[in-house]
């Protein structure tokens, strides 16, 4: 069973925190949205745009590696063309 496995539960709660910190960040953008069509988008609006998209990635990117152990070579380590 996967939820008995410590590293999966870790894993799950940091989604769940971080799916949580997205939500904010993107309800605190939607509140900052302009009101008029082409009106500039403040600059509270856009660090809110951003830290929800960032954080959005990095809910990505943990849910791409979840089973990575410590002897596994993820692909990033793999040699590239340069060696």
């Amino acid at each position: 069973d996967s939820m008995s496995d410590p590293r999966e539960q870790r894993r799950n709660d940091w989604i769940d925190l971080l799916e949580g910190v997205a939500y904010y960040h993107m309800k605190k953008c939607n509140e900052t949205a302009p009101v008029l069509y082409m009106q500039e988008p403040s600059e509270e609006h856009t660090m809110h745009k951003v830290y929800c998209e960032a954080v959005k990635e990095a809910i990505g990117l943990i849910r791409m590696l979840p089973t990575a152990g410590p002897d596994e070579v993820l692909p990033q380590y793999d040699e590239g063309p340069a060696g």
